[in-house]
């Protein structure tokens, strides 16, 4: 990967756009529109099941762009045109040419950003030694996100899926609803809950 392309700083809307322009097989990425809630972490006491198994489903709530369309003006104004509770996602569904789905490999890392190193190194430590080095990861406030700049087909996809619980690094529960949905989510903007615009951090070869 060109160091040049993917720089310490971008947003997450800058990520998606670059990834768009180097993926030329894309025919058209997903976005979603929700509004974040507390999850079990941040909440104390007893959960039920029903609040357990809840999550932000995308389905039916997709945004389709072509990927002439993916760029940084475009997404902005998306998200200009959202309510202060509300953020925009992209989700891992591509639409390759010939109409076939693959995605691209996002996640959400359990490893909270502290003043020190310690979480994202073993992040990159993971990433590599399990063949998914390029990317970028990017700060989030509360936790790590990866994009992978790449296509995988759906069995690939779900192998990236275990690896990263296998890690004991990834959000179980983020794992979980991937599987739920079929497909990876990660926002791209910021809202009061989550008013921190998730940025690259760290950029992988």
């Amino acid at each position: 990967m060109n160091k040049k392309i993917f720089e310490t700083g971008m947003t997450a809307v800058e990520v998606v756009v670059e990834i768009a322009k180097q993926n030329p097989r894309i025919k058209a990425l997903a976005f979603h529109i929700f509004t974040p809630k507390k999850n079990v972490s941040e909440t104390s006491g007893y959960h039920s099941f029903g609040r357990l198994l809840f999550h932000n489903s995308p389905n039916g709530k997709e945004i389709w762009q072509k990927r002439e369309e993916i760029t940084t003006d475009r997404l902005y104004g998306m998200i200009d045109s959202l309510g202060k509770e509300h953020v925009l996602a992209v989700l891992s569904k591509v639409v390759f040419k010939h109409n076939e789905t693959f995605h691209l490999p996002l996640m959400d890392f359990s490893e909270r950003p502290t003043g020190l190193d310690h979480n994202l190194t073993r992040i990159l430590c993971f990433l590599e030694q399990a063949g998914y080095g390029n990317g970028v990861v990017l700060s989030s406030g509360r936790s790590f996100h990866y994009y992978g700049n790449y296509l995988m087909n759906e069995r690939a996809w779900r192998i990236f899926l275990g690896d990263c619980l296998l890690s004991g690094l990834a959000d179980s529960r983020y794992v979980g609803h991937n599987i739920k949905n079929g497909c990876g989510t990660l926002r791209l903007s910021a809202c009061s809950l989550r008013p921190r615009i998730p940025e690259v951090v760290s950029v992988l070869d």
